[in-house]
C-alpha cells in the first residue's frame, strides 16, 4: 500500500472518531475506574500517558506500542481514600515491526451500612477488571496507528438481594506521530460507546496530545473529553541522573453539566538499576482524597545494538602511514596550533600543503564513529556534511581506528529514532555512542567569524562521557579547509601515543 493510501485511509478513521465523539450524549458515566486504570508513570505526570513511547502499556495510547523498545514485564498496586484497592500486571513485547501488550486491571471496594448508633448491620462492595490486549504498528517512519480491545467485568454484592455481574467490550485507537524530540498523538477511546448495566454508557473519551521528549527532560499537554467532562493534562519527568527521574503534572476537569471544575495534581518519581526499575506516584482529589500507585518493571529484551558493524577500509591490506614529522621539519602552523583564531596569519597565496598524517602503531584498532558536524551561519548543513566526510576519511586513513560507515550509521541511528543532526555535546555524543557501541566519538562545528572558516572538534570517551581531546583550526581561504582537517586529526593522534 502506497502512502498516501495509508494516509487517507487514516484520515477516514480519524474523521469517523472524532464524528461519533462530537455526536455522544451527556449522560453520567459508569466506570470510573477506567481512567484509574494509569501505571505510575502516566499518573506522576497529570495522566499523559499518549506521547511518550517508553513504557506505554496495554492501557496507554496503542499506537505508542509501535515504538516502544524491547519487551517488559510490570506490575503494581495502589489504593484511594475510600480504601479502594487497585492491582496492575502489564507485558509488552514486539513482533517484528509491531508491538503488542497485554494487561490486567483489577479494583474493589467496600461499603458498610452502619445504624444510628454506630453499628454495621449491612453493606455492599463493588469488585472488576478491566482487561486489555492492544497493538501498534508503524504505518509510515514516524507514524504510528494502534488499536486496543478491553473487557470489563463489574461486579456489585448486596446483603440482602445477593450479587449483580455485568460485562462488556469497547476499543481504543490511537494515532502517534514523532520527530526528532516533537511528540503528538490523538487517541479515541470506547469510540463504539459500549454501555454497562443495561443502558449506562462508559466513558468515550476524545483528545489531542502534543509535547517534547528529549534525553533528559519530557514535557507535554493534552485536551480532551468525554460525554459530560473536559479534560485537560500537563506534565513533565526530568532525569536527575541516569537512574532517578522525578515528575510532577497537573489534571483538571471542567463538568459541562453544571460548571464546576476540579485540579488534580500529582507527583512521582522512578528509580531504576540494570534492568529493574520502581515507580511510585500520588495524585490529590479535592473531593476524593489521594490515591497512590506504585509498580515494579524488567526489562526482558531492549534491542542491543550488534557490537560489528560495518566499517570503512582503503582496501582490503591497510597501507603504512607516512612517517612521522619531525620537530625540526614543523611547519610555521604546528607551532601555532594552540593560537587564537584572530592570532593565526592570514592566507599568503600560496599552495596548501599536504600534512603527512603519523606512523601507525601496531595493536588493536579502537571503534570510532563521526557526527554530521554543526553548520553554524553563513554555512549550510550540507556544507558542513563535508567536513565531516573529510575527518572520517582521515580517521580512516590513519590506520589505527575501525570507522563507522556513514550509511550504516544513519540506518541504525533511524531505526533508534534517533537523530544526530545538530548533535555538538558530550551528552549527545555519549547517548549515539552507546546506541553505535562505540569507544570514542567525534562531535564538532564549522561557521565562519571575521571572514575566516572556524572549525571545532570534540572527541568523547563514550564509557566515562568525558571529552578527551578539544581543538580547533581556521582558515581564510577555503582551499586550505582540507588541509587544516588533517591537521586537527593529526593532533589528535599525537596525543594518543
Amino acid at each position: 500500500m502506497k502512502s498516501r493510501q495509508k494516509i487517507f485511509y487514516l484520515f477516514l478513521i480519524f474523521n469517523f472518531t472524532f464524528f461519533i465523539l462530537r455526536e455522544a450524549g451527556a449522560e453520567t458515566t459508569a466506570c470510573s475506574y477506567m481512567y484509574y486504570n494509569q501505571s505510575p508513570v502516566s499518573m506522576g505526570m497529570g495522566g499523559l500517558d499518549d506521547i511518550f513511547e517508553a513504557f506505554p502499556g496495554a492501557s496507554a495510547n496503542p499506537a505508542l506500542l509501535a515504538f516502544s523498545e524491547g519487551g517488559e514485564l510490570s506490575g503494581g498496586g495502589g489504593n484511594d481514600a475510600m480504601e479502594a484497592q487497585m492491582n496492575r500486571l502489564n507485558a509488552n513485547f514486539r513482533l517484528k515491526k509491531a508491538g503488542i501488550a497485554f494487561g490486567v486491571f483489577s479494583y474493589e471496594q467496600s461499603f458498610p451500612i452502619v445504624n444510628f448508633d454506630g453499628s454495621s448491620y449491612s453493606g455492599f462492595s463493588q469488585s472488576g477488571e478491566i482487561n486489555s490486549l492492544s497493538i501498534g504498528y508503524p504505518v509510515l517512519k514516524n507514524l504510528s496507528f494502534g488499536l486496543g480491545m478491553r473487557n470489563v467485568n463489574e461486579r456489585f454484592f448486596v446483603a440482602e438481594p445477593g450479587a449483580h455481574n455485568d460485562s462488556t467490550s469497547y476499543a481504543d485507537m490511537g494515532l502517534f506521530f514523532r520527530h526528532r524530540g516533537f511528540r503528538a498523538a490523538f487517541r479515541a477511546s470506547n469510540f463504539g460507546e459500549a454501555k454497562i448495566w443495561g443502558d449506562e454508557k462508559l466513558p468515550s473519551y476524545g483528545g489531542f496530545s502534543v509535547g517534547y521528549g528529549g534525553d533528559r527532560l519530557k514535557a507535554g499537554i493534552s485536551a480532551g473529553s468525554d460525554q459530560v467532562t473536559g479534560i485537560f493534562r500537563i506534565g513533565a519527568e526530568y532525569a536527575l541522573s541516569g537512574g532517578f527521574s522525578v515528575r510532577a503534572g497537573m489534571e483538571r476537569t471542567d463538568n459541562t453539566a453544571d460548571g464546576m471544575f476540579m485540579i488534580s495534581p500529582s507527583l512521582g518519581f522512578s528509580v531504576s538499576y540494570g534492568a529493574f526499575a520502581f515507580d511510585f506516584a500520588t495524585v490529590s482529589h479535592p473531593d476524593l482524597g489521594s490515591r497512590a500507585m506504585t509498580a515494579l518493571r524488567y526489562n526482558w529484551g531492549r534491542k542491543k545494538v550488534k557490537p560489528a558493524l560495518p566499517v570503512v577500509t582503503e582496501d582490503k591490506k591497510t597501507k603504512p602511514a607516512p612517517p612521522v614529522v619531525s620537530e625540526d621539519k614543523k611547519t610555521k602552523l604546528d607551532r601555532r596550533r594552540r593560537a587564537k583564531p584572530s592570532e593565526i596569519a592570514p592566507f599568503d597565496g600560496k599552495p596548501a600543503q599536504k600534512i603527512p598524517l603519523p606512523a601507525v602503531p601496531e595493536g588493536e584498532r579502537i571503534n570510532i564513529a563521526v557526527t554530521d558536524f554543526e553548520a553554524r551561519a553563513p554555512l549550510s548543513q550540507s556544507e558542513a556534511a563535508f567536513i565531516s566526510d573529510f575527518v572520517r576519511s582521515d580517521f580512516v586513513k590513519s590506520g589505527r581506528f575501525n570507522v563507522i560507515e556513514k550509511n550504516n550509521m544513519d540506518k541504525v541511528m533511524a531505526e533508534q529514532g534517533f537523530q544526530q543532526i545538530g548533535c555538538s555535546s558530550a551528552e549527545c555524543a555519549v547517548a549515539i555512542g552507546k546506541i553505535l557501541n562505540v569507544k570514542l566519538m567525534t562531535v564538532g562545528s564549522c561557521g565562519q567569524l571575521l571572514g575566516k572558516y572556524i572549525i571545532t572538534m570534540n572527541i568523547v570517551d563514550v564509557e566515562s562521557a568525558k571529552i578527551i581531546f578539544s581543538d580547533d583550526a581556521s582558515v581564510a581561504d577555503p582551499d586550505g579547509l582540507r588541509d587544516k582537517i588533517t591537521e586537527l586529526i593529526r593532533h589528535f593522534l599525537e596525543t594518543e601515543k
